[in-house]
């Protein structure tokens, strides 16, 4: 008798076996972990339009919600859901495979052998996460007032005044806190973030790995003090309300 031929993987079996395997999740987690820094790069460019005043940050967002605008809005929506949904994903994939291949746990922990930044991603992670949430429920959904109306604004125009929306927000000073020590957070991740991507896409070894550290540190840094500037140039007063 024939013995039966064994099945030929197809290429789908392949892609699959690698994203669920501990390098595939390494690499998609180095993927969206960029993609996700760079539309933040984005965003906190944005951001930063509100210093040149009310008028052109206004035409700013009523641009991003305008009928042209939306083919760019809504992909830029959903490339967000997809590179967040599965960094995150591949983050708990990661931490399951590395879970069960340690059946038994270390009896002492080395410490030294990490940096803090390393050992709390998860922990920084999560709270990233949260951040995110409580940011777009705030700004985008609304939930704590929304946008005031722009005066003497006649619709069908945009009235929502966001330079306003973002000024009020700031001049609680426990609101400005808390979105000072979120930006810390989110820059202290992407601290040992970047440079990690970085090593998991090859650039590492005793040339690479010391400049993907600096060059981690130096973005994380950047995008935090980026996002800080706003709520502390309403504290500070160099932007006012109109």
């Amino acid at each position: 008798m024939q013995a039966a031929a064994t099945p030929t993987p197809s290429a789908g079996g392949h892609v699959w076996r690698f994203l669920t395997s501990s390098l595939g999740a390494k690499v998609t987690m180095a993927l969206t972990g960029l993609g996700f820094y760079a539309w933040l790069c984005l965003h906190m460019i944005g951001n930063l339009e509100i210093f040149h005043g009310a008028h052109f940050f206004n035409g700013y967002a009523h641009f991003l919600h305008s009928n042209e605008a939306k083919p760019l809005l809504w992909g830029s929506r959903v490339y967000l859901v997809v590179v967040v949904g599965l960094h995150i994903l591949s983050g708990v994939r990661l931490w399951w495979l590395n879970r069960q291949a340690r059946a038994v746990g270390y009896r002492v922990r080395r410490w030294r052998a990490a940096s803090l930044a390393s050992r709390t991603m998860i922990w920084t992670g999560v709270a990233v996460a949260v951040f995110v949430f409580f940011h777009l429920a705030h700004f985008t959904w609304g939930w704590f007032g929304g946008a005031p109306a722009i005066a003497g604004c006649v619709p069908p125009a945009d009235c929502k005044d966001a330079y306003a929306m973002v000024h009020q927000a700031f001049t609680n000073g426990w609101v400005a806190a808390g979105y000072i020590v979120a930006m810390g957070l989110i820059g202290f991740h992407l601290w040992h973030a970047v440079w990690s991507a970085l090593q998991t896409l090859g650039l590492n070894g005793p040339k690479w790995t010391p400049f993907a550290k600096k060059l981690g540190l130096a973005l994380g840094v950047l995008l935090a003090v980026g996002f800080v500037l706003v709520p502390v140039g309403v504290l500070a007063n160099f932007i006012v309300a109109h």
